[in-house]
Parts: structure tokens; sequence; C-alpha cells
């Protein structure tokens, strides 16, 4: 004997589902517009030579110029990847402020700054900005999918006959009368 209820909360679990995917657009996320590929390699190619003049930089002042030749190579990428111009000017007044640095202290802050626009650079290159990230559940599947399940539980309980009432066990035979070979019960 199949039962009706678990068949019909499956059912519109599927169909919640489908649902979902339909109205969702839980099938893949819409294309993003992508990085203009040339300018990313001219400034990865221009990136790498400056960090190998720093590399190479033997005194302070090399150095500070070599932060400086930087800072100008983000400041010129931003005009020509204009949707990563916020992380661009971000890293170039890092770098900026690493040239310009005086002391061990203001140095080692430079520094800290610098690791950091880096890192938002890296972060904006990945994900064009302007772009939300789209969510890995659509907003409305688990509404779609709520009312599903909504709709199949009072589907299987409506039709659904009233549970049968378990008899009372037949009582118990009324006590002998005692005979004289009886024990007599406990307790007298």
């Amino acid at each position: 004997m199949i039962r009706r209820r678990p068949l019909i909360v499956l059912a519109s679990v599927a169909v919640a589902v489908v649902a979902g995917s339909w109205t969702g657009d839980a099938a893949g996320p819409a294309a993003r517009p992508s990085v203009d590929g040339p300018a990313l390699a001219r400034l990865n190619s221009a990136r790498v030579h400056a960090r190998a003049q720093i590399s190479a930089a033997a005194t302070p002042r090399a150095r500070r110029a070599a932060f400086a030749e930087l800072a100008g190579i983000y400041r010129r990428a931003a005009g020509t990847l204009p949707d990563q111009q916020g992380a661009l000017n971000g890293a170039a007044s890092a770098y900026d402020a690493l040239a310009a640095a005086s002391s061990p202290a203001t140095y080692g802050a430079g520094v800290q700054r610098a690791v950091h626009a880096d890192g938002a650079l890296a972060a904006a290159l990945k994900r064009p900005a302007g772009e939300p990230g789209d969510p890995l559940i659509p907003p409305v599947l688990p509404l779609v999918m709520l009312a599903a399940a909504a709709a199949g539980g009072a589907v299987s309980s409506r039709g659904r006959k009233p549970a049968r009432r378990r008899e009372p066990p037949p009582p118990d035979p009324p006590p002998a009368t005692p005979t004289w070979d009886t024990p007599p019960p406990f307790g007298i």
C-alpha cells in the first residue's frame, strides 16, 4: 500500500524547485562584464617591471623613486580601467605614501597600507565594480519552496481519514469464588 502523504509532499518540493529555478534564475548567473584584457595586461607588465625596480633598488632614494613610479602606473591604469578606478587610486596613494616615508615608523605603516591596497585591487580585478555578487540561492526560491510545501501539506491532510481508534482491551475476567484449595489473595 502506497502512502499518499509522502508522495504529495515530495511532489510539492519538486514543484517548488522547478518553480524557483524558473522564477529565480537559479539555472545560472547572468554574464558579467569582463575586465579590459589588453589594459589589464599592460598594467600587469608595468607592475612587474616596477616591482623588479623596487627589489633592485640599493639606496633609499632609488627605492622612493621606484615607489613613485609604481604609484604613477596605478594612476595611469585608473584611466583605462574605470571600473577599478577606486582600487587603483587607493593603491597609487599607498605607494605615494611609501615614496614619501621619512622614518622607519612611517615606512612600516606605508607598507601595511600598500599591502591592504594591493589586496583590495586584486579583489576589484576579480569582480568588476558595480556588479554585486549573485546570491547562491535566488531570493525567491525559499519563498516558493515554503509555499509549495504548505500547499502539499494542506492537500495531503485534507483527504486524510480520521485515525482509527484502538478498542480498549477486554476487561479482566471476574474473580473466581474462593474454594477451599485456593490461597487467599495478598494483602489480606
